[in-house]
């Protein structure tokens, strides 16, 4: 997921580039975008990205599981309308879930998730952001997922204190593996503070976006795969006239 956040036309544009969008990598040759950071890490991936699409990636931040759930609990949780499929693969998996990565101090007998409006907890979240295989929608409802955790984690984030928000940073912080000094961390999150940006106006992208790519089968380690074959301009197109506001 990419974070754009735009100070002058005051957005927050939060963008998915599907794991199995057909990619020239670096190195490597054609193949899914996932498996550049299964290789080399951020660094592959950034390069990747920067040279099929034409978008610069300044910074990075990767966690694990369990910052993940973390972060979330100290956050207090989000609000999370979930479709009855969504909260019956809830169900289903966070018993697992709780015994692989829930924290000791966690609640033994959590409510079961039901249809509509949940208060859900770090553990919750991880299961619902990983969550692929509920209406038949695959890896395009997971990233939507994603970008709703992080849109509402945004909005969130309007609610809080200075004091919070320091709190939480001084928290993830350490946990985190990032390309961002600590200093600038902190400096960025005054930034935001002053200049109301947890409010600014909320999109979120796709690439690829609707109608800019189809279904193809490709030979990848001698094997026959499905892959996504992308139109490379039009996503550029289209992510820099949201994202920037201008034509390329």
């Amino acid at each position: 997921i990419l974070l754009s956040i735009n100070f002058k036309l005051k957005t927050f544009t939060i963008t998915s580039f599907m794991r199995d969008s057909y990619v020239q990598i670096p190195g490597v040759g054609n193949n899914r975008l996932n498996v550049a950071y299964a290789v080399k890490g951020y660094p592959l991936l950034k390069a990747t990205i920067e040279n099929n699409f034409g978008i610069t990636i300044d910074n990075y931040v990767a966690l694990t599981f369990d910052t993940f759930i973390k972060f979330f609990d100290a956050l207090g949780g989000l609000d999370i309308n979930l479709q009855k499929s969504e909260s019956e693969h809830m169900n289903k998996l966070l018993p697992v879930y709780y015994t692989l990565y829930a924290p000791a101090d966690y609640p033994k007998n959590p409510e079961p998730a039901k249809e509509g409006m949940n208060h859900l907890d770090g553990v919750q979240l991880l299961v619902y952001v990983r969550n692929r295989t509920s209406g038949g929608t695959a890896d395009f409802g997971r990233t939507q997922r994603q970008r709703t955790v992080m849109s509402e984690t945004i909005k969130k984030m309007t609610t809080l204190s200075v004091d919070k928000l320091y709190e939480l940073l001084e928290l993830t912080l350490p946990m985190v593996t990032t390309d961002v000094p600590p200093a600038e961390c902190s400096s960025l999150l005054m930034k935001m503070i002053t200049r109301n940006a947890f409010s600014f106006k909320q999109q979120t992208f796709r690439i690829p976006d609707n109608g800019t790519w189809e279904e193809k089968i490709v030979r990848i380690a001698g094997t026959n795969q499905q892959v996504l074959s992308l139109n490379f301009a039009e996503n550029t197109k289209r992510f820099k006239k949201l994202v920037c506001g201008v034509d390329s």
